[in-house]
């Protein structure tokens, strides 16, 4: 009980002086799971954070794929929701 109650006041003041996410995704466990479109999607309406690790042989893959560029290029062009 006290240590959700420090977390949820940490959280408060990281949040007053920094930029954060509403969502944390590891594209590893993305990949495996064949559904980045999801985390995508999330993307288009909240501020979603994406654990990459360019060293794992997957992640580069898709990080270097026209899918991940297709992908970037299309929530770049949306509006921006004034949270940055």
């Amino acid at each position: 009980m006290i240590n959700r109650g420090y977390g949820k006041l940490v959280d408060r003041g990281l949040a007053r002086r920094y930029p954060m996410a509403d969502f944390f995704f590891s594209l590893e466990q993305c990949l495996e799971t064949n559904r980045p479109s999801r985390e995508f999607r999330l993307a288009e309406t909240a501020t979603v954070e994406l654990m990459t690790h360019p060293t794992n042989a997957a992640d580069y893959r898709y990080l270097m794929s026209d899918e991940d560029l297709d992908t970037v290029r299309r929530l770049r062009s949306q509006p921006d929701r004034g949270d940055a």
